[in-house]
């Protein structure tokens, strides 16, 4: 749970530094929330609320949800004054939990550049 808080306080600092928008940050089943990356999220959420406008929660599908049975969140976040410039080399550090090693490690993002699926 500590990494995830730290993962997503991290990636919601990261956004305001950028002036991006909106985060999605995925946690998966809606079966229980405490312990689980839901709270750490929610706990980093709080501890980042200068950078944080609202939050929202999604289902499976994307489409809103109660928190208790939602898999997701969405973040709005503050509008930065002053974001730090932005072009289509800059990318964000991968998280992969240190705990997961049935999961390849994950690829680095680059949050402006398009998806490309091959």
């Amino acid at each position: 749970m500590e990494e995830g808080r730290i993962a997503t306080g991290t990636r919601v600092r990261e956004c305001f530094r950028y002036g991006i928008e909106e985060l999605r940050i995925i946690y998966g089943s809606p079966d229980r929330a405490e312990g689980t990356l839901r709270q750490a999220a929610q706990e980093a959420i709080r501890e980042a609320r200068n950078c944080v406008a609202a939050c929202s929660f999604r289902d499976s599908c994307g489409m809103f949800a109660a928190e208790k049975e939602s898999t997701e969140m969405r973040i709005k976040l503050a509008p930065n004054p002053h974001p730090q410039a932005q072009d289509g080399k800059m990318v964000f550090v991968a998280f992969t939990s240190r705990y997961d090693t049935m999961r390849p490690r994950h690829q680095p993002y680059y949050p402006l550049r398009p998806n490309c699926r091959g």
